[in-house]
């Protein structure tokens, strides 16, 4: 047993942390950088931006996830 609590501490740390996304079917997104990292909404909201590479997340990484899950889901190896 003792060889296992290392594994079971980082579960249960995973289980923690991820409860919104995997409990209440949220998806884990800043949305919230749509809002405040472009200039459209930028300055009517008043919000700053603190870390400039957030929205890169909303910009890349959120449709890249999406279009790999969609090839993926067609039976197609995203290249």
């Amino acid at each position: 047993m003792k060889k296992f609590w290392p594994i079971l501490t980082i579960f249960l740390l995973v289980v923690v942390f991820a409860f919104p996304y995997w409990a209440k079917n949220k998806v884990p997104l800043p949305a919230d950088h749509l809002v405040t990292a472009f200039p459209p909404w930028q300055y009517y909201y008043g919000m700053p931006v603190k870390n400039n590479a957030m929205p890169d997340v909303v910009t890349q990484m959120y449709p890249f996830k999406h279009l790999v899950i969609g090839l993926w889901k067609n039976s197609q190896i995203p290249l």
